[in-house]
């Protein structure tokens, strides 16, 4: 549990902090602060959409832990004993 929170909170972060940076940079890129149409929005629009789906995507790709990986609760161990 405590793995998966911290991914979790890690991605989250990351997210805050790479979101604003990607629109930003392009956004500075197709010119000033208040001058921008719409049409400005648009690369990054696609672009969040795009890490968006490769997110879903490699969220697909996982797979459980095998049990072999698994540990043995409390009750299990006394009873191998």
């Amino acid at each position: 549990m405590g793995a998966i929170h911290g991914r979790l909170l890690t991605a989250w972060s990351a997210a805050g902090v790479a979101g604003p940076l990607i629109v930003n940079g392009f956004l500075d890129a197709q010119g000033k602060p208040g001058t921008l149409t719409a049409a400005a929005y648009r690369p990054a629009l696609f672009t969040m959409v795009a890490v968006l789906l490769v997110g879903f995507v490699a969220n697909l790709l996982i797979r459980p832990v095998p049990s072999r990986f698994h540990e043995q609760r409390a009750e299990e161990k006394e009873a191998v004993a």
